[in-house]
């Protein structure tokens, strides 16, 4: 039997935060990881109820150790707030990593990368004390998804910014990237860190499915969900535009939008003044609640706004969607599009376009093999992006970095 490897998680977001990165942890059992992270905030931004504010929080996670470290919290999401928020984690994570941590034996460093990169400059600061190999998994680029969601400008810092980002991709020994849309932009900017491409898998795979007590409200006969943040990145901006044109066209159909955002009491007013009755609106569903809403619905929503950083990204929501056998309908375009044409699991509509979205809806809904669809996603998710298949992979992308 090998013997395990001791390695160092740096991750902001972590359990009990709803994250694809929480199953394949747990189901790791050839490293034993030490996981710093911040209290729990995301995504409504207030600490979750058993958890003080004040100093560390120490706690297993299966066969790993989970250190939860004070951040100030993202509070309503504002571009200030989520700079707090960010900067806060990366001094409480070095701060108390040398504190506390640098008497231990690591042998791998590995970044899970969300949002934001600065979690990268953790990993960079740990790879020197320990004289280790750095890996990170990319989920978001930066900083492109930053200016996409219009929390910087393109301007002449914003240039200086870019080069201090790609300067940390490039500290890495090796880079893992979810969408194989990344390489292109590594490329595009001469960013040539090792690199391979892993997807990310289903936060609802292997997770215990709860009561069915919970269950979408007053159901149309065609009822699509979203399940997710309701944000700029989502553009749900003229949402409601296209419920009052839907709505005249066919009266049977009804969007279930669960989750929260920046943008979710604009559209709640928006809704209300309008007197909108082919939407409903759900709080944030804890993802051990979260497949019981999912399998309830007809088909699947996405939305993802028109950019360009966000046409390379596999948005997370997709693997949940596939893993729940569900038609999908899609509002957007690269990565996501290229998985849904492949698969055959549904519909993709260049986003930004009322109009498309409507025809796309109403094709949908005509289509009498919804359920042929359906199959088409989960026999593409368990050909894809099945959780051991991930796990595996990312093992062994882990143990032979110097290979």
């Amino acid at each position: 039997m090998k013997k395990k490897i001791k390695g160092l998680l740096i991750s902001q977001f972590f359990w009990p935060e709803s994250f694809p990165i929480n199953p394949i942890i747990k189901n790791i059992k050839e490293i034993d990881f030490t996981i710093l992270t911040a209290k729990p905030n995301y995504p409504e931004g207030k600490i979750f109820k058993n958890y003080s504010k004040y100093g560390y929080i120490k706690e297993k996670y299966f066969n790993h150790t989970i250190y939860h470290l004070p951040v100030i919290t993202r509070g309503k999401g504002s571009s200030f707030n989520l700079f707090l928020n960010y900067t806060s984690f990366v001094f409480s994570a070095i701060i108390f990593g040398f504190l506390y941590l640098r008497k231990k034996n690591f042998e791998i460093i590995f970044v899970y990368n969300t949002s934001p990169v600065t979690q990268i400059l953790i990993g960079y600061f740990f790879k020197i004390l320990f004289k280790v190999k750095l890996v990170t998994w990319i989920q978001d680029i930066w900083p492109e998804s930053v200016s996409a969601t219009d929390h910087l400008k393109e301007n002449f810092v914003f240039k200086i910014f870019r080069k201090f980002c790609h300067s940390l991709y490039k500290v890495n020994d090796l880079l893992i990237l979810q969408s194989k849309n990344f390489f292109s932009y590594l490329k595009k900017n001469k960013i040539y860190t090792n690199s391979v491409y892993l997807p990310n898998s289903s936060n609802l795979d292997l997770i215990k499915r709860k009561s069915r007590s919970f269950k979408l409200k007053k159901k149309f006969k065609f009822n699509f969900v979203y399940a997710g943040n309701i944000g700029l990145a989502q553009d749900f901006s003229n949402f409601e535009i296209f419920l009052e044109k839907l709505y005249k066209k066919n009266k049977n159909i009804k969007f279930h939008i669960i989750g929260s955002g920046s943008y979710k009491k604009t559209l709640i007013k928006n809704i209300k003044h309008k007197n909108l009755s082919n939407i409903e609106l759900y709080p944030y569903v804890e993802n051990k609640y979260l497949y019981n809403y999912l399998k309830e619905a007809d088909v699947l929503f996405l939305s993802l706004k028109n950019s360009y950083i966000f046409n390379l990204t596999l948005p997370s929501k997709l693997q949940n969607y596939l893993y729940c056998n569900k038609p999908i309908l899609a509002w957007a375009d690269g990565a996501t599009k290229n998985i849904i044409d492949e698969s055959n699991c549904g519909i993709a509509i260049k986003p930004g376009n009322i109009s498309s979205l409507l025809k796309g809806t109403l094709k949908l809904v005509k289509k009498r093999n919804l359920k042929t669809i359906g199959y088409n996603s989960g026999n593409f998710y368990k050909k894809n992006f099945a959780l051991n298949k991930i796990k595996k992979k990312l093992v062994l992308y882990l143990l032979n970095i110097d290979k």
